[in-house]
This record gives structure tokens, sequence and C-alpha cells, in this order.
């Protein structure tokens, strides 16, 4: 049996690429950024039964993410305000989608903020 394996595909231009790997080599900070997947990874966090959030969230679901959000999942222990579902993007969204991202995060806040 043969597995065929696409290889991953990331809309992003290759100086982006070669500057963020930069960022985190000259600065010796890769362990730390990756912390939060080991942590996740070895001590899973999870809600009561019951349990909820309350506090207003803001949900960016993109096709490609290496772990794909479902709306009723994040609903049910989320308080979700707002949900986009965007017809591009992955993990790596903030550089691929940047003004959609960037829009999106606005209009998640927009209704949030207290008049001046």
């Amino acid at each position: 049996m043969t597995t065929t394996v696409k290889p991953m595909t990331i809309d992003v231009p290759q100086d982006v690429i070669i500057t963020n790997l930069m960022l985190y080599w000259v600065t010796n900070s890769f362990w730390s950024a990756i912390r939060l997947y080991s942590e996740l990874y070895y001590n899973p966090w999870e809600l009561g039964p019951g349990e909820r959030i309350e506090v207003p969230t803001g949900v960016a679901a993109y096709p490609h993410e290496l772990a794909p959000i479902v709306r009723q999942r994040a609903e049910r222990y989320y308080n979700v305000t707002r949900f986009t579902k965007f017809e591009k993007g992955g993990h790596f969204a903030v550089h691929e989608r940047a003004e959609e991202m960037a829009e999106d995060l606005r209009a998640f806040f927009r209704p949030l903020r207290k008049p001046a």
C-alpha cells in the first residue's frame, strides 16, 4: 500500500519566511516560541464538565489550519460572538492573509469598544 502525501503549500513570500526564520535563529527564541505546542501536547488543558468560557470570543477558521476548528465545538466551550470562515489561509494566516485577518480583528473588537 502506497500513501502519497501532498507537500504543504504556503502562500507567503520567501523573504517573509526567511525574515521569520532569522528572527528565531538570531534571537535564539525558537524553543520559547514552540513551548506552547509542547505544553499543550504533554499537559492538555481542558474545561471541567459543564464549564464554559463566557468572555466574548472571536474565531477565525482557516481551511488549511493544522487543527481545523469546528464551529459547534467552539460554541459549546466559548461565548463565540464572531465566527469567520475564510476561503484561504492556514497556520500562518498572519503572513498569508494579513489584511483579511486585520479587518476581521477590527470587526470583532468594534462592538466591544466603549464610547469615549
